[in-house]
């Protein structure tokens, strides 16, 4: 028998599920070193370091992009004039939201990180607690209808 056909070429990848992909190779390398330096001692990281990862890691977050895109544009009113400068302000109070929520979590995890880090709750806390969290949510979103969305 002839041998089969080779196998149709694969689609190309959309850019944004590109820079998705990048990200997450991103953060699985940066996890592994991390997973790695735990283990053999406590790596000191700079502040511009830890700032200049940060900023990397939300410019190529294709979530950040989709927020902006989708949800601010429904504020913006044209008719009220100066809609660049609406959706200016709009970003930077997104920015610093972002800010006030980032440093409340940043304190608060470095204040437990020697406690999570002792014993065995960290395992527990990444599986259970946030997986619950995000069942929680996708439970909220699959039952949300889109009638309670238009009442607000």
């Amino acid at each position: 028998p002839p041998p089969p056909p080779p196998p149709p070429p694969r689609a190309p990848t959309p850019p944004l599920r590109q820079v998705g992909l990048a990200q997450q190779r991103v953060s699985e390398r940066r996890r592994r070193v991390n997973a790695e330096a735990a283990g053999g001692g406590d790596p000191e990281v700079s502040a511009k370091r830890a700032f200049t990862q940060g900023i990397v890691v939300n410019i190529l977050n294709p979530k950040v992009a989709l927020f902006f895109l989708s949800f601010l544009p429904q504020f913006i009113h044209p008719d009220q004039g100066r809609p660049g400068i609406q959706a200016l302000v709009l970003g930077l109070v997104f920015v610093l939201i972002g800010f006030c929520t980032d440093s409340t979590y940043s304190l608060l995890a470095s204040s437990l990180r020697d406690v999570l880090l002792r014993g065995k709750a960290l395992p527990f806390v990444r599986r259970w607690v946030a997986g619950t969290v995000f069942i929680g949510l996708g439970v909220v979103a699959a039952t949300a209808s889109a009638s309670s969305a238009r009442k607000h």
